[in-house]
């Protein structure tokens, strides 16, 4: 298995994030060599620019995450859930 960004041996896969130029957010699961991996993690939350595209990769899944819990649905809160809603 080749590293995404490098002909490098990738041993694994590994949790990382991408920050599109048009603002969206994407977390995949890709192979990525030790040296990528250092690279990645030494950017920190600023995230490595890719040329060919301009999109920020970042390490792990936490980037971008909601800083608050998604609400509930009204049914969820109803005293008699888990019944489907009406």
């Amino acid at each position: 298995m080749r590293c995404i960004f490098c002909p490098n041996i990738a041993p694994g896969r590994w949790a990382l994030t991408v920050r599109r130029v048009s603002g969206e957010v994407e977390r995949v699961i890709e192979p990525l060599c030790p040296r990528c991996d250092r690279a990645l993690r030494k950017a920190g939350d600023l995230g490595l620019r890719l040329k060919a595209t301009g999109d920020r990769w970042l390490g792990g899944h936490i980037h971008g995450a909601p800083t608050s819990p998604p609400s509930l649905s009204p049914w969820m809160t109803n005293p008699q859930w888990p019944h489907e809603p009406d």
